[in-house]
C-alpha cells in the first residue's frame, strides 16, 4: 500500500512540483541563478531528513499495529531491526490482550529468536489472561525462566495466574520447601497446582507430604474440597489414581459425584469407564459427558451400552450420537 501511494501519488505531484518550480524560476529570474536552485534544493533535503525520521515512526508504528492485528503473512517475515525490536519488546508490556497473544503468536510462527524471551517480558503485563498464556507457554515450550520471576508473579497475583505459576516452578526443580506453604492455600487453585506439582516433580518426601494433603482432600467433609480433589486426580495419570477415584465414586452429593463422574472420563481407565456406563440410569447427562471426555477409549464401552437389552431407545440414539462426536 505504501510503495502504490508513493508511485501512484507521491511521483505525480513531485513532478508536478518540480515543473512549477523552475517555470517560477524563470519567470522571475529570467536568467536563472543556480545558486537559488542549490539553497532550495538545501532546504528541501532539510525538509526530507525530519520526513524520513517521522516516517520511520509512523512505519514502526504500523508494523506492531498489523502484527497485533494478525494480519501479516508470516512468510519470510524476520525481525531484525533495532528499533522494531524495541518496540515490539515494549508492545508485549504495554500492548491490549489482542494485541500481545498476536505477537506473540506471530513469533512462535516464525520461530523467531526472541520468543523466549519476550513470552517471559510479557509476564510483566498487567492483564491476568497475558499472564495466564504466557505461563501456558513457558510450559510447552519449557521455556527457561528464572524463579525469581515466577516467585514475583506468584507474589503479586492470585487464582489461576497464581496457580500456574507455582506448578511451573514445581517443574523447574526448585527447592520444594519452598512449595509446601502452598498446600495449606486457601485458594482451591492453588492448593491443588501446589499437590500436582510436588506429587509429578517433586522428591520422595515432597510426593509424599502431597499425597497426604490429597487424601485429606478425598475424605473431607466439605463438597468443595471432595470436587478439588477429584479435579487433581484427573490430572495424575502417573499417579495410580483410578483406585481412588473408583473409592469417591459412591457419592451421595450431587455436585461432587459429578466432579468425580467427569475425573473418571478424563482418566480413560477401563474399570472407571464401566463405571461411568453403570450411571446411565442415575446421571444420564453427566456419564454422557464423562464418555465424550474419555475419547476413543470408551468406545467399546458405548458399544457394549447400546446392544444392551436393559438400554432404552432414547438412550441408544444418545450413544450412537456421542460415538459421532
Amino acid at each position: 500500500r505504501a510503495h502504490n501511494i508513493l508511485k501512484g501519488i507521491m511521483d505525480p505531484f513531485a513532478s508536478l512540483f518540480t515543473g512549477l518550480l523552475l517555470l517560477v524560476l524563470i519567470q522571475y529570474q529570467p536568467h536563472a541563478d543556480l545558486t537559488n536552485i542549490y539553497y532550495i534544493l538545501l532546504a528541501l533535503g532539510i525538509l526530507w531528513i525530519i520526513g524520513n525520521y517521522r516516517v520511520n515512526k509512523e512505519y514502526l508504528k504500523t508494523i506492531i499495529n498489523t502484527i497485533s492485528s494478525n494480519y501479516f503473512n508470516l512468510q519470510n517475515f524476520t525481525i531484525d531491526d533495532s528499533d522494531t525490536v524495541k518496540w515490539v519488546k515494549e508492545k508485549v508490556v504495554s500492548g491490549t490482550e489482542m494485541e500481545v497473544i498476536n505477537i506473540l503468536k506471530m513469533l512462535d510462527a516464525t520461530k523467531s529468536v526472541l520468543f523466549d524471551e519476550l513470552v517471559v517480558s510479557s509476564l510483566q503485563h498487567p492483564s491476568e489472561k497475558i499472564k495466564a498464556a504466557a505461563i501456558q507457554l513457558i510450559q510447552q515450550k519449557n521455556i527457561p525462566v528464572s524463579n525469581d520471576i515466577l516467585l514475583q508473579v506468584m507474589a503479586n497475583n492470585r487464582g489461576d495466574v497464581k496457580a500456574s505459576a507455582l506448578q511451573t516452578l514445581c517443574k523447574t526443580g526448585m527447592d520444594y520447601q519452598l512449595v509446601l506453604p502452598y498446600l495449606n492455600d486457601a485458594d482451591a487453585s492453588v492448593k491443588a497446582a501446589a499437590i500436582t506439582g510436588l506429587i509429578n516433580y517433586g522428591d520422595a518426601t515432597a510426593k509424599e507430604t502431597a499425597g497426604a494433603c490429597l487424601q485429606q482432600l478425598v475424605h473431607s467433609a466439605l463438597p468443595a474440597e471432595r470436587i478439588n480433589a477429584a479435579g487433581i486426580l484427573a490430572t495424575l495419570h502417573q499417579y495410580n489414581s483410578g483406585w481412588r477415584i473408583l473409592q469417591m465414586l459412591p457419592e451421595a452429593n450431587d455436585a461432587v459425584r459429578k466432579a468425580v463422574l467427569m475425573a473418571a472420563g478424563k482418566t480413560g481407565d477401563s474399570l472407571l469407564l464401566d463405571q461411568i456406563i453403570a450411571h446411565l440410569e442415575t446421571d444420564e447427562p453427566v456419564a454422557l459427558q464423562a464418555l465424550f471426555l474419555a475419547g476413543e477409549n470408551a468406545l467399546p464401552f458405548i458399544k457394549s451400552a447400546i446392544v444392551d437389552k436393559n438400554t432404552s431407545q432414547l438412550q441408544q440414539e444418545k450413544l450412537i450420537y456421542l460415538a459421532g462426536r
